[in-house]
């Protein structure tokens, strides 16, 4: 029979930690919810068990990601950035030759956003998806964008579209 073993003579960091990883050791967001319920299940919980003050660390870990997350954002309104699209299967590049939607123009999935000149001919380029043009980031005219390089700005509201005025990408 094994000795019993006080949890105050066993250190804080074995205590909190799983099969010799410490948490302190790993990144605040590699420490998933299925691996704390794992361990309940293990033969060493009896003995070792998991402390509040492990979970209590656990959560604390999450929260301070989430503030970080805020203070590093942009500030400004959820928007999504539409990319250079892929129209050909040889496409590298391409030109806009003309914008249909001007900025603060409601779009419908499927209304022509603009025409993009690839590499053989002259492509209307649709909307995949609804919302408000906020911003032209490559206007009518310019030639050899990347694909994936960021052309237009997209917003839910119209409301939002102000706060994109002087928005830039970097690199642009």
């Amino acid at each position: 029979m094994m000795p019993k073993i006080s949890s105050r003579s066993i250190s804080l960091s074995l205590r909190c930690s799983r099969n010799g990883f410490q948490l302190t050791s790993l990144p605040r967001t590699a420490v998933p919810v299925a691996f704390m319920r794992a361990a309940s299940t293990s033969g060493l919980t009896p003995l070792f068990g998991i402390s509040n003050y492990c979970i209590n660390r656990f959560h604390q870990a999450q929260n301070s990601n989430k503030q970080l997350y805020r203070l590093y954002s942009s500030g400004l309104p959820e928007h999504r950035l539409i990319q250079m699209p892929a129209l050909s299967p040889t496409m590298e590049h391409g030109t806009i030759v003309k914008w249909h939607k001007k900025e603060g123009d409601e779009v419908e999935e499927g209304d022509l956003i603009c025409e993009i000149e690839t590499d053989k001919s002259v492509m209307a380029f649709e909307a995949s998806e609804e919302g408000v043009l906020a911003k032209i980031l490559a206007p009518d005219g310019t030639k050899g964008i990347k694909l994936g390089k960021p052309i237009c700005v997209f917003v839910d509201k119209k409301e939002d579209c102000g706060a994109f005025a002087n928005f830039k990408v970097d690199g642009n």
